[in-house]
C-alpha cells in the first residue's frame, strides 16, 4: 500500500477531506471499543457532565446505604440476642414462681419447702449468669446500660438519619439493673425491687430457713406468688418492645435493600454502555475507516498522476 504523504494529503481538497474522515473514523472506533472494553458509557467527567455528577452522588449515597444496611443487620442481632436472654430468664422466674406456688401447699413440711427454696437460689443465679453472658461486641445487653444508636439511612440532604436500640433501666419500664443477682448475693445486698416489682428481693429465697420460712411463710406466700407473676408480666412486656424494635429493623433492612437495588439501577442506567449500539457503531466506524482510507489512496494516486504530466 501506498504510505500516506501528509503533504500530498494537503495537496488537494479531496485528500484533506479523506483524511480528517479517517482520523475521525479512527477516534470513533477507539471511543467504541473503550467503552465496550470498560463496560461504561461514562468513564470520565467530559464523557457526560450531567451524567457523571448523577453517577456519582448515586454511588455515594449508594455506599452509605450499604454501610446502614450492614450496620443494621447487627443491630438485629443484638435485638435478637437479647430477646433470646429475656426468654431464658422469664422461664427461669416462671420455674421460681411454680416452685412458690408448689410451697403453698399446706401438705408441705419444713424440710421440703427449705428444699424448694434453695432450688429456686439456683434457678436465681441462673438468671444471673444469663445476664452477664448476654453479650454483643464486648458489650453487655440486658444489664440495664445499653442504649446505642445505629446509622439507618440518609435524609434528602444526606443528613445521617439514625434508629435507638434502648435497654438500658427505666422506672417507668422495667428495671434492668436488678437482674444483675450475682452482686446481690455475694454481697448480700438488699434490692427490693426485681424485673420492675416492688419489694421483691430474690435474695429471700437463700434465706429460708427452719427458723424463718420468709417469703414461704403462710402471711407471705401470696404476694410472693403474686409479685412472681408480675415480674413475669413485666419482663414478658420488655421483650416485646425489643420485638418491636427488631421488626422495626427488619422493615428498615427492606427499605435499604429496595433502595440500594434501585439506585444502583439507576447508576447501571446512566453508565453502562448500551454493547449492541456501540458494536453497532464500532462496525460503522469500521466501514467508514476503511472507506476513508480508499478514498485518500485515491486522492493521493490522483495527485501523482497530475504531478508526473508536468
Amino acid at each position: 500500500m501506498t504510505p500516506i504523504s501528509k503533504t500530498t494529503g494537503n495537496a488537494n481538497n479531496s485528500a484533506k477531506l479523506s483524511y480528517n474522515a479517517l482520523i475521525e473514523a479512527k477516534n470513533e472506533i477507539a471511543n467504541s471499543q473503550f467503552k465496550i472494553a470498560t463496560g461504561k458509557r461514562i468513564n470520565q467527567a467530559s464523557d457526560n457532565v450531567s451524567g457523571y455528577i448523577t453517577s456519582r452522588l448515586l454511588s455515594s449515597r449508594t455506599s452509605t446505604l450499604s454501610s446502614a444496611l450492614k450496620i443494621n443487620s447487627e443491630a438485629n442481632a443484638v435485638a435478637n440476642i437479647a430477646q433470646d436472654a429475656y426468654d431464658s430468664v422469664y422461664n427461669d422466674v416462671k420455674k421460681i414462681r411454680e416452685t412458690a406456688i408448689t410451697a403453698s401447699s399446706g401438705s408441705l413440711g419444713t424440710d421440703e419447702k427449705i428444699a424448694l427454696a434453695k432450688s429456686a437460689t439456683q434457678l436465681i443465679k441462673q438468671i444471673d449468669n444469663t445476664v452477664n453472658s448476654t453479650v454483643y461486641s464486648g458489650k453487655n445487653l440486658i444489664d440495664g446500660q445499653f442504649n446505642e444508636s445505629q446509622l439507618s439511612g440518609l435524609d434528602a440532604n444526606n443528613q445521617v438519619l439514625t434508629n435507638s436500640i434502648d435497654l438500658s433501666s427505666d422506672k417507668d419500664n422495667f428495671s434492668l439493673n436488678t437482674l444483675d443477682q450475682k452482686r446481690e448475693i455475694e454481697n448480700n445486698t438488699n434490692n427490693q425491687v426485681f424485673a420492675g416489682v416492688e419489694d421483691l428481693n430474690l435474695n429471700d429465697f437463700n434465706n429460708v430457713s427452719s427458723s424463718d420460712l420468709g417469703i414461704f411463710s403462710d402471711d407471705k406466700i401470696a404476694t410472693t406468688i403474686q409479685s412472681l407473676s408480675n415480674a413475669l408480666e413485666n419482663i414478658s412486656n420488655v421483650n416485646a418492645k425489643v420485638g418491636g424494635v427488631s421488626q422495626q429493623i427488619d422493615s428498615q433492612n427492606d427499605s435499604l435493600i429496595s433502595q440500594i437495588t434501585n439506585q444502583k439501577a439507576s447508576i447501571s442506567r446512566i453508565e453502562d454502555t448500551d454493547i449492541a449500539q456501540e458494536t453497532s457503531s464500532l462496525v460503522r466506524s469500521s466501514f467508514l475507516s476503511d472507506a476513508s482510507l480508499s478514498s485518500l489512496s485515491q486522492a493521493n494516486a490522483s495527485s501523482q498522476a497530475f504531478l508526473s504530466l508536468l
